[in-house]
């Protein structure tokens, strides 16, 4: 395998571990939404789903930013998530508008942490 495709491959590993963890944070957030949210949440849910999905997309991408792996992955959470959260705080909601921030945080820093041990290993094999 020359350096081209094993670059290629570490990508898409990072890229699949990233995305992997953010979606199943995506899910959890779409489940909680659902059941605690009153009326016609569905928007609201699918739209959160999503913006974890876009975390675990752009951590994927930007592995090759020099900062720590947790400074990268937090950072990108929290901007991600800033969005639902400034919508919430419109809305007088404080506690999840900051619940939502740490949440996106918390999913930013385990995919970005994941994907870079997983991403480490793949580019020494």
């Amino acid at each position: 395998m020359n350096e081209r495709e094993m670059n290629y491959s570490v990508l898409t590993k990072r890229l699949m571990m990233s995305i992997l963890v953010c979606t199943a944070g995506g899910v959890l957030c779409f489940i909680f939404v659902m059941r605690r949210m009153g009326e016609s949440p569905l928007g609201m849910a699918l739209s959160i789903f999503y913006e974890r999905f876009l975390i675990g997309l752009s951590i994927g991408f930007c592995g090759s930013i020099r900062l720590k792996p947790w400074v990268r992955g937090g950072l990108l959470g929290i901007l991600f998530s800033l969005l639902w959260s400034l919508v919430f705080l419109c809305e007088g909601r404080i506690l999840l508008a900051v619940v939502h921030c740490i949440f996106g945080i918390i999913y930013g820093i385990i995919a970005d942490l994941l994907a870079t041990s997983l991403s480490t290993r793949a580019s020494r094999h």
